[in-house]
């Protein structure tokens, strides 16, 4: 009935209800009071998804942190692109075999290669920072997360791999994938489409629709999630994940105007 992640562009992932958990609620979930809701999105999403729920003016804090150890800058950038890559790498994965894809099978296969590569950077951070630390249990949680979002990255590639050794898979995995809670879908921009030209700044798709672009194959080149001064252009071919509502609203937008003179 609320339809959150067309309204906000967000994802709810999780409610807790007092001692009970309810994981990937469906559109059939109903929300209660006292309910605890875990969601996830785009950053412009949080204020109108927190206002809608608690029905309070949201102003954001800003918290300084303290800069205890050298260059823990560097390290957390690399934490944050490991994160977002190893969920993108997953989507990729899925998406290579719904649409039977070798070009973006390879994509996943490359980002599996630079994952490794950033968890040897970070490993490597790590071991220069230790001598400057007297507690060195305050790094192993930086260890198990670029270890684990590797693994991830592991998983998709192994996904990936079945589309690149051109393994014939059953129908069912395909309508497995189109029926999940959280559908993928693939879209080429015709030169008569409205966003031909707009930013994905000016866009805001993730909060008009919901849906979350992984990435843009423009050419023979691609785009990983793109940015706000990123440009739609025409034959773009945008690879995004989201609900079904949202893909519609996508669908949509993306449109080209009709012609009412004819």
């Amino acid at each position: 009935d609320i339809e959150l992640d067309t309204e906000t562009g967000m994802w709810v992932i999780a409610i807790r209800r007092q001692n009970d958990w309810i994981y990937n609620p469906n559109h059939e979930t109903r929300i209660r009071a006292d309910d605890v809701l875990f969601a996830r999105g785009h950053d412009e999403g949080v204020l109108l998804f927190t206002e809608l729920v608690t029905n309070e003016k949201c102003i954001p804090k800003e918290i300084k942190h303290e800069k205890i150890l050298k260059d823990l800058e560097k390290a957390v950038d690399i934490i944050v692109d490991m994160k977002d890559m190893a969920e993108m790498s997953v989507g990729l994965a899925y998406s290579a075999l719904l649409f039977d894809n070798e070009d973006i099978a390879e994509e996943v296969k490359a980002i599996e290669y630079k994952m490794d590569c950033m968890k040897y950077e970070l490993q490597h951070w790590v071991l220069e920072t230790a001598k400057h630390v007297s507690d060195v249990n305050q790094l192993r949680g930086l260890l198990h997360l670029a270890n684990s979002s590797e693994s991830i990255s592991d998983a998709a590639y192994t996904i990936a791999d079945i589309v690149l050794r051109d393994i014939e898979l059953h129908p069912v995995v395909t309508i497995a994938v189109r029926q999940s809670d959280e559908v993928i879908t693939r879209l080429t921009v015709e030169s008569c489409s409205p966003i031909v030209g707009k930013t994905f700044g000016q866009l805001k798709l993730e909060t008009e629709t919901g849906v979350y672009v992984m990435a843009i194959k423009r050419g023979e080149k691609w785009l990983y999630s793109p940015k706000k001064n990123t440009q739609v252009q025409t034959d773009d071919v945008l690879i995004a994940r989201g609900s079904r509502t949202g893909e519609e609203a996508l669908i949509e937008m993306c449109a080209c105007p009709l012609d009412v003179n004819k």
